[in-house]
């Protein structure tokens, strides 16, 4: 049986790994590093951070596993993880992460929700370009993957005459089909 105490622990401090995790992202911080390792001064200067909030954003990814610390002050991208976080890597979720950094904003205001019954974004207000942005190429990110499965599922499309995609992000499914 789970501790109720570890699971009320880990429920309410999960936030925080994930603000660590979207936000390096939402910097380009993964970008950066799906290289060669930086010290966090050169990282910091390549993209316009503070490095001292920078190193506590790496050194927290490189606790989360995410990083190595290759040396004191330089970090790298782990292997494992670069064909998803790097945003041109084969399997990028850059998009779909930047589109949940994009929501954060809207998650923190749940208890108003609660309240009042309004929506947490104006609807009135448009998105901005790069939240668009982030949504339409994150539905490229997460139906990728099902699209791949689905065509190895279909017999030869080159049989098929006429294609219908409807729901398949920007062309996804059509593009792998």
């Amino acid at each position: 049986m789970t501790d109720p105490r570890a699971t009320l622990d880990r429920l309410s401090a999960g936030y925080q790994d994930a603000v660590i995790l979207l936000t390096a992202n939402h910097l380009g911080i993964f970008g950066a590093l799906a290289g060669e390792p930086q010290t966090v001064t050169d990282l910091a200067h390549e993209l316009d951070l503070d490095p001292r909030a920078l190193d506590r954003i790496l050194c927290a990814l490189a606790g989360q596993g995410i990083l190595d610390q290759t040396s004191p002050g330089t970090f790298a991208l782990r292997q494992e993880y670069r064909p998803m976080l790097d945003p041109d890597g084969p399997e990028t979720m850059h998009s779909i992460l930047d589109h949940h950094f994009h929501l954060l904003e809207r998650w923190v205001k749940l208890a108003d929700v609660a309240r009042t019954g309004n929506p947490a974004r104006d609807r009135t207000e448009p998105r901005s370009e790069r939240s668009l942005r982030a949504f339409i190429c994150g539905m490229k990110d997460i139906s990728r993957r099902s699209s791949e499965e689905v065509a190895d599922a279909l017999p030869e499309t080159g049989q098929c005459r006429r294609m219908l995609d409807l729901g398949g992000g920007p062309g996804t499914s059509a593009i792998t089909f």
